[in-house]
C-alpha cells in the first residue's frame, strides 16, 4: 500500500469512527458520572500524514504515552460529558477494532 493510500484510508477510517461516536451519542440521554474518556490508538506514529488525516477526517489527535507506550489520542468534538460521551468512545473504539486498529478507552472520571 502506498504512503498516499495509507493515509486516505485511515482518513477515511477516523471519519466513520467520528461519524460512530456522534450517532452513538445522540442515543439517549447524558446522565451518569462526568468522565473525561477517550479513545487511543496504539501502533501509529506521529507524522505529517497522520496531522492531515486528522484534519481531513475532522478530529482531533495529540501525541500521548500512556502505560509506557506512545499512542494518539482521539477527540471528536463535545459529544456529552457523561453517559453521552461513553457511548461516542465505545462506538468508534469498536470500529476502529473492526478495522484492524489497536485501539482502546482511556477511562477517567473527573
Amino acid at each position: 500500500m502506498s504512503g498516499s493510500t495509507k493515509w486516505a484510508r485511515i482518513e477515511a477510517d477516523l471519519s466513520d469512527a467520528k461519524a460512530a461516536a456522534v450517532a452513538a451519542a445522540a442515543t439517549g440521554g447524558d446522565g451518569g458520572t462526568c468522565n473525561l474518556d477517550n479513545v487511543r490508538l496504539f501502533g501509529i506514529r506521529w507524522s505529517k500524514g497522520l496531522e492531515r488525516a486528522l484534519t481531513g477526517a475532522g478530529v482531533r489527535g495529540r501525541r500521548r504515552h500512556w502505560l509506557g507506550r506512545a499512542c494518539v489520542e482521539l477527540g471528536f468534538g463535545f459529544l456529552g460529558q457523561a453517559g453521552a460521551n461513553e457511548r461516542a468512545c465505545r462506538a468508534a473504539e469498536k470500529l476502529l477494532r473492526e478495522r484492524g486498529y489497536d485501539a482502546t478507552i482511556f477511562w477517567m472520571v473527573d
